[in-house]
């Protein structure tokens, strides 16, 4: 992967992590715009791992692609605010919005 990266965007944007330095002091240390890390094994792809989603709070910046455990799928975990306009507030247009509150909610 680390050679495939460099080929694409030169030895200065591809720095390599030491193995066991915890992802929390890698972030710190590097700043990277990205950082890349495999999934544990037998862990689901679909569920942000508990470690990337206090790294994304503490850098809401950073993106995260993980590799799963096969080696050739990942996803990107991001944090990135998001606002929709509602325009002129009106009980339909607040309903519509929020969406249907189920009974005793």
């Amino acid at each position: 992967m680390t050679s495939l990266l460099r080929d694409a965007y030169g030895d200065t944007a591809v720095d390599e992590v030491p193995a066991g330095m915890p992802l929390t002091v890698a972030v710190t240390t590097h700043r990277p715009r990205i950082l890349i890390t495999s999934l544990a094994p037998g862990a689901d792809p679909a569920t942000l791992p508990p470690a990337v989603g206090r790294l994304l709070h503490d850098h809401p910046h950073l993106r995260v692609l993980i590799v799963e455990s096969d080696g050739r799928e990942g996803s990107i975990w991001e944090l990135r605010p998001h606002r929709s306009a509602l325009g002129e507030l009106s009980r339909s247009g607040l309903v519509q919005a929020i969406g249907e509150v189920p009974p005793g909610a």
